[in-house]
């Protein structure tokens, strides 16, 4: 074989098919064991897509699972990217999908270790815990976890098969007296209706419990019975990708983490909460937290409900290397056809290093440029004949970075709009002068004169908001949200906001120079020394007062540069660099950023004719 074998599955990360691998785990400076301490605490995990929110989140579980006897927590995972369509457009069936999909996965998990559980359980809160749900108490514990287990699911499949069902039962109303919340009766109301089995008018009757607004207090005390039914710590809710959700959604998520915020601990000792959670979450730009002073019945405060911890790596953490040296160790180890080592695989280890930087920090994106790297040496190479088989070298790194950076989770992302792109244009823009500049001047000086290149820039805080999709996306990072001992904050004295542009697109788009030694120096050295000595931008993006002529000269600046990209990206496409998809895709948005230049500028022409029209008036 001409080129050196490896299992391409080794780079799937977590949201990919057999993605997830506990025993490749590195640390991400947070110890995932701090977060199922024995009293339990509650926590927000902050970071853009592909830092590690559902990879600690299903440490958890493997930990949970693993050493029940000792933990003695059952953890209760629920994805909100998972919800049905029906639940977006009301609360009401919302939280039926939420609060059933926690019964749910608390009794699959007692169910899946129901030996390591105690047998002997009181008789009276069995019984409390069928009654929540009109369920006839069975003769043992286990049967009695079937038959509600059976229900959760029964349920939740008709959220997803049955739609009409739901609405029906949601929105069905009873004139009994003795209901319980509004319009809810107790299962002897719905016990007349003929016709109807019983395990239908248990699921209506729940159903409708539920999809009240009161329907979190019969969770509360769900989940408060099961701890105390079966000696636990307590029970850990994880919530993710609570993001990817509606605005009504995320208020009914954070309600709940509320709600077990303000439940405390139902027996004698308040410092051990019976239930506790975790819900993993985008920066605050794409995460809705309920205000009063937005209109919302309640408040939640990061900081203030719950503890605050930020996932995103800093580049300037003194772990920021090790760590990604490591997360590649651990991968190769779990190589099918033999372990390897980083030798074995790349031309030198500096090429995890310039991976590392050009993955932004983002244990994601760095996989996928590995694992582009190799699917690219392996068309190259598989069927042609070498002395030594063929390694990942630098020239593959950087051809990956670019596919990675034009794809569709970063420059080609939906979310963005032609506003951002024209932004973001301006930001290169801006950096590329002035480290080409810098690049020009520094020829002949000595390395410790030498002024360094950056990725850094401030903007005004009034003008945060027009780079905060950038930032969601992960194209520019804001450097006040990382995980850090030691940040680019450090020593910046600054005012605003301080962010850098993201290394790989950097890279990608010449402002950073590709001259693998020079690459490598900007790694270890350049953006170290810019981040301490200040060699920061002041970008006011969207505030900028500028003149007629000024904004003339700027939008002729963007619509060269579009053009030249435009050129680039048919290059790119003529030379098989760029698949036809990402191609169609990148044009487009490209053609439709020019088509917005060129209308600006046929804007400022007409007040540029306007202004010379009144000053010749006035002559």
């Amino acid at each position: 074989m001409s080129v050196i074998q490896i299992d391409s599955t080794i780079f799937n990360h977590d949201a990919q098919s057999s993605g997830f691998s506990p025993d490749t785990h590195v640390d991400l400076c947070i110890d995932f064991k701090k977060l199922i301490s024995q009293k339990g605490g509650n926590y927000i995990l902050e970071g853009i897509r592909g830092t590690g929110k559902t990879h600690i989140l299903k440490m958890i579980i493997t930990e949970a699972s693993n050493n029940l006897n000792k933990t003695r927590i059952i953890p209760a995972y629920v994805t909100v990217a998972s919800a049905p369509q029906l639940t977006k457009k009301d609360p009401k069936y919302f939280r039926v999908f939420l609060y059933i999909s926690v019964i749910k996965y608390v009794m699959k998990f007692i169910n899946d270790n129901k030996e390591k559980f105690i047998n002997e359980t009181e008789a009276g809160m069995v019984k409390k815990l069928v009654n929540l749900f009109g369920i006839s108490e069975e003769a043992t514990l286990e049967k009695n976890i079937k038959k509600i287990l059976l229900l959760a699911n029964n349920i939740i499949s008709d959220l997803y098969d049955n739609p009409d069902k739901i609405i029906t039962r949601v929105c069905k109303k009873f004139n009994s007296e003795g209901g319980v919340g509004i319009d809810m009766p107790p299962l002897s109301a719905t016990a007349k209706m003929e016709n109807v089995s019983e395990d239908e008018k248990i699921k209506e009757y729940t159903t409708q419990k539920l999809s009240d607004i009161y329907g979190i207090d019969i969770l509360i005390s769900f989940l408060k019975t099961v701890k105390k039914l079966l000696n636990l710590n307590y029970i850990y809710i994880l919530l993710d990708e609570c993001s990817e959700s509606t605005k009504k959604m995320q208020i009914e998520i954070f309600r709940l983490c509320k709600q077990i915020r303000g439940s405390a601990s139902g027996g004698k000792d308040l410092c051990n909460p019976d239930i506790v959670f975790i819900a993993a979450v985008y920066p605050p730009h794409s995460t809705y937290y309920p205000a009063t002073t937005r209109g919302d019945d309640f408040n939640f405060q990061p900081g203030h409900d719950c503890t605050l911890e930020y996932l995103e790596l800093d580049e300037l953490n003194d772990e920021y290397e090790p760590f990604f040296k490591q997360l590649i160790e651990n991968r190769l180890t779990k190589n099918t056809k033999t372990q390897k080592s980083i030798s074995e695989v790349f031309e030198n280890e500096n090429l995890i290093t310039i991976a590392a930087y050009c993955s932004g920090g983002v244990p994601r994106r760095f996989l996928e440029i590995l694992k582009q790297a190799y699917t690219q040496l392996i068309r190259d190479f598989e069927k042609k004949k070498t002395e030594t088989p063929k390694k990942i070298d630098i020239n593959y790194i950087i051809s990956a970075v670019a596919q990675v950076i034009e794809g569709p989770s970063l420059l080609i992302d939906s979310t963005l709009t032609d506003q951002d792109n024209i932004i973001l244009e301006k930001i290169i823009k801006k950096f590329a002068r002035r480290n080409k500049g810098i690049e020009t001047k520094n020829s002949g000086l000595d390395t410790d004169k030498k002024t360094p290149i950056t990725i850094y820039f401030t903007t005004a805080a009034r003008s945060a908001g027009e780079i905060a999709n950038l930032i969601s996306v992960g194209i520019i990072h804001d450097k006040k949200r990382t995980r850090s001992r030691k940040t680019s904050l450090a020593n910046w004295k600054g005012s605003g906001i301080l962010c850098s542009l993201d290394f790989g697109v950097a890279l990608h788009r010449g402002i950073i120079p590709k001259v693998p030694s020079r690459l490598l120096e900007v790694c270890n050295s350049d953006i170290h020394k810019a981040a301490y000595r200040g060699f920061t931008y002041v970008l006011d993006i969207a505030l900028e007062e500028e003149s007629l002529d000024l904004e003339y000269e700027e939008t002729k600046d963007n619509i060269q540069e579009l053009e030249e990209r435009m050129r680039y990206i048919e290059g790119l496409f003529l030379k098989k660099e760029l698949p036809e998809s990402h191609y169609t895709i990148i044009s487009k948005r490209t053609e439709n950023m020019l088509e917005t230049q060129r209308k600006k500028i046929e804007k400022i022409n007409k007040k540029l004719e306007k202004k010379h029209k009144q000053t010749t008036m006035e002559l």
